[in-house]
């Protein structure tokens, strides 16, 4: 064999064993007496890309472009490359290129899916696995990274039956375990997750995520001490990074530890599943010009830009702090969803409202300061103390008015609205929603009337509640309640607001009004680890499900709380 061909056997050994650096010097060798090798040209660029050299390693593969365009694994090789320095979108036409000359390209596929997952396009990346594991179906890492897009997708069933192929064909695969854990989580299936979890990490004791997602589910499992430990080790491995950081947020301020939970809340723009279900009207481009770590200094005199993040209900709770914005800013301008303007005009004037599409024409440059608005607690709210627990929100008098024309006189010793169903499948609204028929023991107070509050269209099921039993329950067109400063109004109509744990609970609260909430075994950090009462709101008082506790319990007593007062109340005539 002649010397130079022992050079490039010698170079692609060391790569295949892993010694790159050994290996980038003699290919290096072997190139500098065949400069033309377009096989050389493609093993450097992978080697340069395995030992961080992006730059080096796409102009190496461009080179071998150069020489013969029709080299598929050219194209690919440059794909890597750039991939690995984050320019993902060139990664992905690389890897088309490729494609173009080689469609059942198996490495192509897969790490074109890959960069479009990163690029928060898992319906494409979806696509890419599949086409690959068409071509080679006995391949874990496929099964797995289709497991992980399905996850992106909340398609959390299949992500488990993905995920579960990968482990049947790789028992100990550390990834598989992972990704079928964070399907299970997904699902509120916390012990099964914790299992997986469990596994990830002893088959592979420094996988950061394993330990991590471990660490979130210990918290969504009330094992707070061990949920603590565990991503504080979590933590240790990669203070940098935000996985772990966010998941200790959660668990600090479940249990009242609201200095050092809103410390590590900011980690969640780091976090891709918060960005993927939660993140509202912020951008990744938005994202990055977001104050941090806020204290009330830097928001003095400023021009103030509050964005909205996650659900209605997170935004009218964190609305709590807009006051405080107001008297420490020059000029606040709160961007809200369009059902909140009325409302937040209404209840912040000194504010300027802005709603969705208004806010598209706004440029961040005009601001001191941009926040999204769940990053004021950091500066607002690290004591109990902190919490004024006061009403905060009120419709125009208008809006209080045509709803009390609407309701009439009262009948009876209260009236009382209801939302029985929260939550989205992102949210867990399967282990907080309730049916109508679960509600009976509240139907059964002498002297009631019941007013329904819950969003969508439900008029089928209060129609059929009100037939079997005999509840009398008023329902309203949903258009009359959708925008919120009308369904304030009709909450101001009302004595007391009976509900599961949704929005309503926070529009409640915020405006004053009696308020039962019903909460899950595992609620969210919103609603701390126990106790009647939650900070934001003293007129709301949480009745707590028991461990391993149906709701039938809880209902009653829930309703308890409400015949108590209403003993006390005088009876109105009809």
């Amino acid at each position: 064999m002649p010397a130079a061909a022992n050079q490039f056997a010698a170079a692609l050994e060391l790569a295949r064993t892993s010694q790159f650096a050994a290996a980038a010097q003699a290919i290096d060798r072997f190139l500098a007496v065949s400069p033309r090798h377009t096989e050389g040209l493609i093993l450097k660029a992978s080697i340069l890309t395995q030992l961080g050299r992006g730059e080096g390693a796409v102009a190496s593969a461009d080179s071998a472009i150069r020489l013969n365009p029709r080299l598929e694994r050219a194209h690919w090789a440059r794909g890597d490359a750039l991939q690995r320095l984050g320019r993902l979108r060139e990664a992905v036409e690389s890897y088309d290129r490729a494609l173009r000359l080689k469609p059942d390209y198996v490495a192509a596929l897969a790490n074109r899916g890959n960069a479009l997952a990163e690029l928060h396009e898992p319906e494409v990346a979806l696509k890419s696995f599949d086409q690959a594991l068409a071509h080679n179906a006995q391949s874990p890492q496929l099964h797995n990274s289709r497991a992980r897009v399905l996850n992106d997708l909340a398609r959390s069933p299949e992500a488990i039956e993905s995920a579960d192929r990968a482990i049947a064909l790789s028992p100990g695969y550390a990834n598989a375990w992972l990704a079928r854990g964070i399907a299970l989580f997904n699902l509120n299936r916390y012990s099964e997750a914790l299992e997986s979890f469990e596994t990830c990490v002893r088959a592979e004791p420094g996988s950061y995520d394993g330990m991590s997602n471990l660490g979130a589910a210990l918290t969504s499992l009330a094992r707070y001490p061990e949920a603590l430990e565990t991503l504080e080790v979590a933590v240790a491995m990669a203070p940098a990074l935000p996985l772990a950081r966010y998941a200790r947020a959660q668990a600090k301020l479940v249990l009242g530890d609201f200095a050092g939970g809103w410390a590590d809340y900011d980690a969640r723009w780091g976090n891709r599943a918060f960005m993927a279900k939660s993140a509202g009207q912020v951008s990744d481009a938005t994202r990055e010009q977001l104050a941090l770590n806020l204290n009330p200094s830097d928001l003095a005199g400023r021009k103030v830009l509050l964005l909205p993040e996650q659900g209605v209900g997170d935004s009218i709770m964190f609305a709590s702090m807009i006051p405080d914005v107001v008297a420490t800013a020059a000029a606040t301008t709160v961007v809200c969803d369009a059902r909140l303007v009325g409302l937040y005009e209404a209840s912040f004037p000194r504010a300027s409202i802005v709603g969705p599409e208004a806010s598209a024409g706004m440029r961040l440059g005009d601001f001191e300061k941009v926040v999204a608005i769940g990053s004021l607690g950091h500066a607002f709210r690290t004591r109990l103390t902190d919490f004024p627990g006061t009403p905060y929100l009120t419709p125009r008098p208008e809006a209080v008015e045509v709803w009390a024309a609407k309701l009439g006189p009262k009948r009876g010793r209260a009236r009382i609205g209801i939302s029985w169903r929260g939550g989205t499948a992102w949210t867990g609204a399967k282990s907080r929603s309730l049916t109508l028929g679960q509600l009976a023991p509240l139907f059964g107070l002498e002297g009631c009337e019941f007013v329904s509050l819950q969003y969508g269209d439900p008029r089928d099921e209060v129609q059929a509640a009100n037939r079997e039993l005999g509840c009398g329950i008023r329902i309203f067109d949903p258009e009359e309640i959708d925008e919120f400063e009308q369904l304030a109004g009709l909450i101001q109509n009302l004595d007391w607001v009976f509900t599961v744990q949704t929005a309503v609970v926070h529009l409640s609260g915020a405006l004053g009004r009696r308020c039962v909430a019903m909460v899950p075994e595992r609620p969210e950090w919103r609603y701390m680890a126990a106790g009647s009462a939650m900070p934001w709101y003293r007129s709301v008082q949480i009745v707590r499900q028991g461990r391993g506790e149906d709701w039938a319990p809880v209902v009653e007593r829930a309703v308890e709380v409400v015949k108590a007062e209403c003993a006390r109340a005088p009876a109105h005539g009809s």
